[in-house]
C-alpha cells in the first residue's frame, strides 16, 4: 500500500494551523467560556449542530486530549504529547453561530485550543502496525440504512414517539426489532457473559472504523471503499485481557458458540462481511509541542 493511500485512509480533519500559526483562521465561537470543572460537576456533552440545541455547545469533565481528538478528528493512537494532556478537566460552554455544521464546530474547537490553551503542534509520519478493514471474500453483509417513520408502533400496537422507540430498541436485541428513527452515532455497550456489542443507525463505515480502532488493539484504517450509510449490529467477546476482541499473533481467532459471540476479527466477517488485514507502515500523527494547563481568561 502506498504512503499516499495510508494518509488518505486516515483522513484526519484538515488542519488550519502549522506550529500554532494560522494559515486561514477557522470561524470561532461567538462567545466561549472555558473553566476548570467544578468539584462534583457531572460530565457530559450536549448541544451544537445536529442536536435539538444547535446554538449552544456544552462539554464538561473534558481533558485537553479529548478536546484535541474531537477538534482534529483523531483517534488516541494519532495523538502524541505530554502527560499534562490528561492531567486536568475543563467545562466549556460556547455559543455557536447560526447554521454552523459539525465540521465547522470542530474547527472552532481548533481555534479555541490555539487561542485559549496556546496549543502548538506539528505532524509526523510514524511507522506502526495496523489493520486495514476490507470487504471479505465471502461478500458484504452490511445492511443499507432504511428510512424510518417519525413514530414507531410498539409491540402492543400503541404508537410511541421516536425517542421512546429508540429507548425500546436499545433495551432489546436490535436484530429482532425495528430500528428507531434518526442517526444514532456508533455505540458500544456490554453484554452479559463478557460479550460486547457495537451498533449503528444510518452510519458510515468510516464512523465504524473510528470505534474499531479503540477495540481492536491497534489502529484500523478504512480500505473498503464503501461510502453509503448502514444499519448494523456487531456482537463479539473480549479475549485473554486484550483490548476487546483483539486478535492474538500466531493464534486462531475464537469462533462463536451457543453461549458466547466470536472474537472481533471473526465477528466482523461473519456478521458484517468485513475483514481485518494486518499491515505495517507510516501513519500520520499529531505531536503536541506545547499546551498550557491554565486557559486564558474568557
Amino acid at each position: 500500500m502506498s504512503q499516499k493511500r495510508l494518509t488518505l485512509g486516515l483522513a484526519v480533519c484538515t488542519v488550519c494551523y502549522a506550529l500554532g500559526q494560522s494559515v486561514e483562521a477557522p470561524q470561532g465561537f461567538e462567545v466561549a467560556s472555558v473553566k476548570p470543572t467544578a468539584p462534583g460537576e457531572r460530565g457530559g456533552i450536549s448541544g451544537g449542530p445536529g442536536t435539538s440545541d444547535p446554538g449552544l455547545f456544552r462539554w464538561s469533565l473534558v481533558t485537553v486530549r479529548g478536546l484535541i481528538q474531537r477538534a482534529f478528528g483523531l483517534e488516541k493512537f494519532q495523538l502524541l504529547g505530554p502527560t499534562s494532556l490528561d492531567a486536568d478537566r475543563y467545562s466549556i460552554i460556547a455559543k455557536v453561530p447560526p447554521g454552523a455544521t459539525r465540521d465547522q464546530l470542530n474547527r472552532m474547537l481548533q481555534s479555541l485550543l490555539v487561542e485559549r490553551f496556546g496549543l502548538v503542534f506539528h505532524h509526523e509520519m510514524k511507522n506502526m502496525a495496523y489493520y486495514e478493514l476490507v470487504v471479505a471474500k465471502s461478500g458484504l453483509k452490511l445492511r443499507n440504512a432504511e428510512a424510518a417513520p417519525e413514530v414507531v408502533a410498539s409491540p402492543g400496537g400503541a404508537v410511541v414517539s421516536a425517542d421512546t422507540a429508540r429507548t425500546n430498541v436499545m433495551a432489546r436485541d436490535p436484530r429482532l426489532s425495528p430500528m428507531a428513527p434518526g442517526r444514532w452515532g456508533v455505540q458500544a455497550s456490554g453484554l452479559r457473559g463478557g460479550g460486547h456489542r457495537i451498533m449503528g443507525r444510518m452510519e458510515s463505515v468510516a464512523d465504524l472504523v473510528k470505534l474499531l480502532s479503540t477495540q481492536a488493539g491497534r489502529p484500523v484504517l478504512d480500505g473498503t471503499g464503501l461510502t453509503g450509510l448502514y444499519d448494523f449490529v456487531l456482537d463479539y467477546v473480549a479475549e485473554n485481557g486484550l483490548s476487546p476482541g483483539a486478535p492474538q499473533e500466531g493464534s486462531a481467532p475464537r469462533e462463536s458458540t451457543l453461549d458466547a459471540p466470536p472474537s472481533l476479527s471473526v465477528a466482523i466477517e461473519q456478521q458484517l462481511g468485513l475483514k481485518f488485514e494486518p499491515r505495517k507502515g507510516p501513519i500520520d500523527v499529531l505531536v503536541v509541542d506545547h499546551v498550557e494547563r491554565i486557559p486564558k481568561e474568557n
